[in-house]
């Protein structure tokens, strides 16, 4: 987890306990970031870091001061060994974070989303500067990346109101621009509804795929892909119209996550979680009780974790082996 001063903890999913924490370091904020943190927090932000992700040993965050921070944990000596910052990234502000097999995924405020090795033995992830994959957005900052490793695809959400899907495989393109219907009957603005939170859910028995999106007004919508036969037609990628979830979270909608297929999970600055099913657009039940605002979802199918601004971490564990 990632704090308002910038540092990260390790903590066991299970005990709840701290493994191991970084440094606090004295940092200075990047100058001209608060139209992007106000779009991306609103009213409740708590400030500090702004992403964080993590597979096997190694942990990267971004926060206020820019550019993309990288720790390993040493398990016999339990503490996290910074190894730097990406310095290609040095004075840009980062927003969003992905981990998948050998390559870093970021998304920035700039319009940037970036894939860089990090496994290259000659070239470690700090002084990587030439990306696997770059897409922009125009000036638009990023405010949501999410992967979908099993199908190869992934989606991004902006600023300028858009939910980009793209391919992971050789082609590495951009395959359809879907702007979710806010703001009914009023006329698009920059000012308007943002999408906070995408990502890519299937169906039960995973012959359907959707793209799902939350926005800052508590919408969740489900737009189906044109999938048959386990491949996306990529010319014709979505298919039908989407879908609004109802009821809307009372607060903005921040993080979207599915424990398997069929379930989508929705995390709000309302202090709500709720469990979706996917086929219906219905809400199956929801969780309350965070006294302020939610800030983060994850799960392994298994176990559920959030935070929120009331300094907790909450886990939920599914095992139907526990008592």
């Amino acid at each position: 987890a990632g704090s308002s001063s910038g540092t990260i903890f390790l903590s066991h999913a299970e005990t709840g306990d701290i493994i191991a924490q970084s440094e606090t370091l004295e940092v200075e904020e990047l100058d001209d970031i608060e139209s992007v943190i106000r779009i991306l927090y609103g009213p409740y932000d708590g400030g500090g870091t702004t992403a964080i992700a993590m597979s096997g040993d190694l942990i990267i965050s971004a926060g206020r001061q820019g550019s993309v921070q990288i720790h390993r944990y040493d398990k016999s000596s339990k503490i996290l060994l910074s190894q730097g910052s990406i310095k290609a990234l040095e004075g840009v502000l980062v927003t969003c974070l992905e981990l998948h097999e050998d390559h870093a995924w970021i998304g920035t405020a700039d319009g940037r989303v970036l894939a860089l090795s990090h496994s290259d033995a000659m070239k470690p992830l700090s002084l990587q500067n030439k990306p696997a994959v770059e897409f922009t957005a125009g000036s638009s900052a990023i405010l949501s990346l999410s992967l979908e490793p099993s199908i190869g695809y992934g989606v991004f959400t902006t600023a300028k109101g858009s939910v980009e899907l793209f391919s992971m495989e050789n082609d590495n393109r951009i395959l359809a621009s879907w702007y979710p219907p806010f703001d009914r009957g009023v006329s698009r603005q920059s000012r308007n509804t943002h999408p906070l939170a995408a990502t890519i859910v299937a169906s039960k028995d995973e012959s359907k795929f959707y793209m799902a999106c939350g926005a800052s007004d508590g919408s969740l919508y489900l737009h189906p892909l044109a999938w048959t036969d386990g491949d996306l037609d990529i010319l014709h990628p979505l298919q039908g119209e989407a879908i609004e979830c109802a009821p809307r979270h009372q607060g903005a909608l921040k993080c979207l996550t599915s424990p398997k297929p069929g379930l989508l999970i929705s995390g709000g600055q309302d202090g709500a979680i709720r469990m979706w099913d996917v086929s219906e657009g219905i809400c199956q039940y929801q969780f309350m009780g965070y006294k302020v605002w939610l800030g983060s979802l994850c799960t392994d199918g298994i176990r559920l974790v959030s935070d929120g601004a009331d300094n907790t971490i909450v886990v939920h564990n599914f095992d139907s082996q526990q008592e």
